[in-house]
């Protein structure tokens, strides 16, 4: 078995597509993407909502094509945490390839790379907080695999976000740990068998 871990090379592999409107949810005015990785269901009052995803790739052709993806997990640094709602959001993710572009907005995000982790439980700038990702096979051999965040959930009352580290930040970069095996390869071999005494 071996290891691939893959950091985002540059500020252009993370983005973010949001959506927003006064008094409607979900939002339904204007569709724009941002140069930042920030992740939003905001309600900023009058109700102004904003429902903002955040777009992440790794470029993990390097994995031999012959591989079985064995599991992924995505690691995140967040330089800022806001959680207004109670209960706690999720922080849900799923397998997206983004074309950086309007296109890749979607209400409510998808939950086959991750079903959701509490806005309260992950840790502060500097560190990373693990997402092991359901689906590992997603994982692209030939190219860039892709990531879209969301955070769950209907009408925000409230501010409900992360801020995803990336390049320029000081925080670690958003991570990739794949694991994967030649299963071929790594089949034993026959094992000979050991005769004693006389034929």
């Amino acid at each position: 078995m071996t290891t691939s871990t893959f950091d985002v090379a540059l500020d252009t592999d993370t983005n973010s597509v949001k959506k927003t409107d006064a008094g409607v949810w979900p939002p339904n005015t204007s569709t724009a993407t941002d140069a930042s990785c920030t992740v939003h269901t905001t309600n900023f009052g009058g109700p102004l909502y904003y429902h903002i995803l955040g777009l992440v790739r790794w470029d993990t052709s390097s994995i031999p094509d012959g591989d079985t993806i064995l599991s992924a997990t995505a690691k995140f640094a967040f330089d800022g945490i806001w959680q207004d709602d109670v209960p706690k959001r999720l922080v849900v993710i799923d397998w997206h390839l983004p074309a950086f572009d309007t296109t890749d907005y979607i209400y409510p995000v998808g939950t086959n790379a991750h079903m959701g982790r509490a806005l309260d439980t992950f840790t502060g700038a500097g560190a990373y907080n693990d997402f092991p990702l359901l689906n590992a096979y997603q994982v692209n051999t030939s190219g860039y695999t892709g990531l879209r965040i969301g955070i769950s959930g209907g009408a925000p009352t409230g501010m409900n976000a992360i801020q995803i580290a990336q390049v320029a930040d000081a925080s670690p970069q958003p991570r990739l740990v794949v694991e994967h095996a030649d299963i071929d390869r790594t089949r034993l071999a026959p094992t000979a068998i050991e005769f004693q005494g006389d034929l």
